[in-house]
């Protein structure tokens, strides 16, 4: 094999690892907010392993734009559903998303990548947010 031929293979490699590795999006890191719904995320513990903790002046970084519900809903909800990240080591989305059953779910996610995966699968996550 030639050695254009083993840089360009790891070169595709490479970009795929990077592609499953996290869920980044490489966007902003301002909070937004995918709907007009100003609700609070109903039935998420949001239980998770206390060895996630941040630098609180992170999460001021990324809360501190928030409505005072929509914070405290961030905080009771605390990871992403999709990816598991602690949803204040980034700007946090809001996506309010409608099951098969037809209920709406105000959902805090960490990425735009995430949001797409919520929406093709939405039962799916909304039960990991009810357990």
């Amino acid at each position: 094999m030639s050695r254009t031929t083993t840089l360009l293979a790891s070169l595709a490699i490479l970009s795929i690892a990077v592609m499953f590795a996290g869920c980044t999006d490489g966007g902003d890191s301002t909070p937004t907010d995918s709907s007009d719904d100003q609700s609070d995320v109903g039935g998420a513990d949001g239980a998770t392993d206390d060895s996630e903790a941040t630098d609180d002046s992170d999460k001021e970084k990324f809360l501190g734009d928030l409505s005072p519900e929509d914070r405290e809903a961030v905080e009771k909800q605390r990871t992403c559903p999709v990816s598991g990240d602690l949803l204040w080591d980034a700007a946090p989305r809001k996506v309010t998303v409608t099951d098969s059953q037809g209920t709406e779910h105000v959902v805090f996610l960490c990425c735009k990548s995430c949001e797409r995966k919520l929406k093709a699968n939405v039962d799916e996550f909304v039960k990991k947010l009810n357990k």
